[in-house]
């Protein structure tokens, strides 16, 4: 059997391979924040497919956080039941599911007035303010409410988004924070709001309930101070008991199709210095790609775009095809009506 078909035990919890289906954004959700048909239909072929753990699409913790219209909430109880629904069909595959949970600071569209650690403008016409620590203190609540909600709704676990330049991201990286108080000026500042609101989760939802963090390995500006930052971030995840870090970069979306295991160098890296579980996402197209990653060292494999492309991928590639069809164009991104051009 293949490594990456083998079951892993992390900390708090045992997956059945190595495999998992990177939180996406489907676009397909219902415009009130609930899971839609469509969706349901997606994870389920997901998760009949052979896939270990699914990491649900960014779901925002308040309305001030929502990124985009149709987009997954897990801001408020009401949404408890359908989200617990989801998680009863995927677990019936022996395939686990984590909530990944995030805000989108200043790069929510559909929010008039945007926030975000410092004075930023990451969509042109629609600057952001800085946060006051008022607000800090309310955000760091709803993502610690968002996580007793998925725990509630039975989520095998959360995902703090700290990725993609989205708040957190925004956050720990020098070129958005330019703030002087406790939540930025220096590494500890620009950490602080991650590190609270871990505690906080493993505080309400208890010890062992297992927490994922998603984090960039680059940044576009001030990368020699964000890569030693990196380190200690990884280190601290480490002391926070965090389950298992999913390692992705700011600059995925430029990659072409001949392009494999994006961030596997500066990952390896990173993996000699830190002893915690790592998941790599970023141009994995096939079991090759698969070995690669976990030959060196790396504890999981994640997908996106392939998944994307075909939903069925692990059972085609178990079945004898080569690699996946993706041909990384993002057209995922903008096109209308289906998923893929390809579909």
């Amino acid at each position: 059997m293949r490594k990456s078909l083998e079951e892993v035990m992390l900390k708090n919890i045992a997956i059945k391979n190595r495999i998992v289906r990177s939180a996406t954004f489907s676009r397909i959700g219902n415009q009130d924040g609930s899971i839609s048909d469509a969706e349901m239909k997606m994870y389920k072929e997901l998760a009949e497919n052979k896939v270990g753990l699914i990491i649900t699409g960014h779901c925002y913790v308040s309305t001030t956080g929502q990124m985009s219209s149709n987009q997954t909430s897990i801001a408020d109880d009401s949404y408890i039941p359908r989200l617990k629904e989801l998680v009863t069909m995927v677990n019936q595959y022996d395939c686990k599911i984590v909530a990944q949970i995030s805000h989108a600071g200043a790069q929510t569209s559909v929010i008039q007035e945007p926030v975000a650690p410092s004075g930023i403008e990451m969509i042109q016409g629609h600057p952001a303010r800085e946060l006051t620590l008022t607000e800090i203190e309310q955000i760091k609540q709803d993502f610690i409410n968002a996580a007793f909600r998925a725990k509630v709704a039975g989520f095998n676990g959360v995902q703090v988004h700290v990725a993609h330049n989205y708040l957190l991201c925004q956050f720990i990286t020098p070129a958005f924070n330019n703030r002087t108080d406790n939540y930025g000026g220096s590494q500890e500042g620009r950490f602080r709001i991650v590190k609270e609101i871990i505690e906080g989760i493993k505080e309400k939802c208890g010890s062992e309930y297992p927490v994922f963090v998603k984090i960039n390995s680059n940044v576009e500006t001030d990368e020699e101070i964000y890569s030693k930052d990196l380190i200690v971030m990884m280190k601290e995840f480490r002391s926070l008991g965090v389950e298992a870090v999913e390692v992705s970069g700011y600059n995925f979306f430029r990659k072409g199709i001949n392009e494999h295991n994006y961030y596997l160098e500066e990952v390896c890296v990173l993996r000699k210095l830190v002893d915690i579980p790592v998941i790599v996402v970023g141009g994995v197209r096939n079991f090759d790609d698969m070995d690669e990653m976990l030959n060196v060292g790396i504890d999981m494999i994640s997908l996106s775009r392939p998944f994307i492309c075909e939903p069925d991928l692990i059972t085609k590639l178990i079945e004898g095809q080569k690699e996946s069809k993706c041909l990384s164009c993002n057209k995922c991104f903008s096109v209308q009506g289906k998923r893929c051009v390809l579909q």
